[in-house]
């Protein structure tokens, strides 16, 4: 996941783009550009955002995700679990708030399965070197 936020005359623009070339590293990278410091190029694109996403924690992005829910959860009196299911099934309204909320606990969700999923292949791969004794390489173990 990747949230790119360009500003634009001073406006905060959020926007979450799914990035398929980076399914084995889910990240909440962040960028900010302005007219003064826009990228002239897309290797200079991909250069800033390759920086952002090297300095970016996913269990920070995780957190930070979940201090944002929380004040939704906070606001409207409901945990995000119920509010998603009462959103998705149209019972919510089309207050810009809730597609927000809904947004973030949809990132939430996907990041928090990452961090799972990439937590349990680290231990599978301690595990299948404790008994082979020899190291296991990322490419020979079963794909996320």
């Amino acid at each position: 996941m990747l949230m790119i936020v360009p500003v634009i005359y001073g406006i905060i623009a959020p926007c979450a783009i799914p990035v398929s070339e980076l399914e084995r590293k889910t990240v909440m990278a962040k960028l900010s550009f302005t007219q003064e410091n826009m990228p002239t190029s897309s290797e200079e694109f991909r250069r800033l955002l390759d920086e952002a996403i090297e300095k970016s924690n996913p269990v920070d992005d995780l957190l930070e995700i979940a201090v944002d829910l929380a004040g939704f959860e906070k606001k409207y009196d409901m945990p995000s679990a119920e509010f998603y299911q009462k959103f998705q099934a149209g019972h919510m309204g089309d207050d810009m708030d809730f597609f927000r909320w809904s947004g973030l606990y949809r990132m939430f969700v996907d990041l928090r399965r990452s961090i799972e999923r990439a937590l349990m292949r680290a231990a599978i791969q301690k595990d299948a070197e404790a008994v082979i004794g020899v190291p296991v390489e990322q490419s020979e173990m079963v794909p996320a």
